[in-house]
């Protein structure tokens, strides 16, 4: 299939280009999770959302706060509450008190949570080689880092685009 010819370079709209793009590769990625993945798991009836905020607290050596988990994911903190709650009460998470702030809590994976996502884990690199076996599209190993570096640069560039000071967001006319 080819694609039409472009009217602008794509560096035109760089940033515009790269959002409609990382959004198309979420979409696309989460709806072959949720289809294909997900469903495999047997997670006790919990949702997607409860899989990505298990993944979060899996990701980091140290226990987090749900504070910390809503940033990271940038989900709001009523949604992550409602999670963390959720993964206690089945077992996946452990809920202690914050060492270094008795007022707030943090959260660990438990043995039965760290089982579950290494079995999310192992069918993703299953799938993923299976679709390696048959596309001519592969990345190698140094592209890939490349990659991953590229996104995570521009995660932290459109996080920076909330963190403009409010006067020169009115100045450069941007809603609020």
């Amino acid at each position: 299939m080819s694609l039409p010819e472009l009217k602008y370079d794509v560096l035109h709209l760089a940033d515009g280009t790269f959002a409609s793009l990382c959004g198309q590769i979420s979409r696309d990625y989460i709806k072959f999770a949720k289809k294909r993945i997900f469903p495999q798991l047997n997670f006790d009836s919990l949702s997607y959302r409860e899989l990505r905020v298990l993944l979060c607290v899996t990701y980091f050596k140290d226990p987090l706060a749900g504070s910390d988990i809503s940033k990271m994911m940038r989900y709001d903190p009523a949604t992550v509450s409602r999670a963390t709650a959720l993964l206690v009460e089945h077992g996946y998470l452990n809920k202690h008190n914050n060492k270094y702030d008795f007022r707030s809590t943090v959260y660990a994976a438990t043995g039965k949570g760290e089982d579950v996502i290494l079995r999310y884990r192992n069918l993703l690199d299953e799938a993923y080689e299976v679709f390696n076996e048959s596309s001519t599209l592969n990345l190698s190993s140094k592209e890939k880092q490349q990659l991953y570096g590229l996104l995570m640069k521009m995660r932290d560039r459109t996080h920076g685009l909330s963190l403009i000071p409010k006067k020169k967001r009115a100045a450069l006319h941007l809603v609020e």
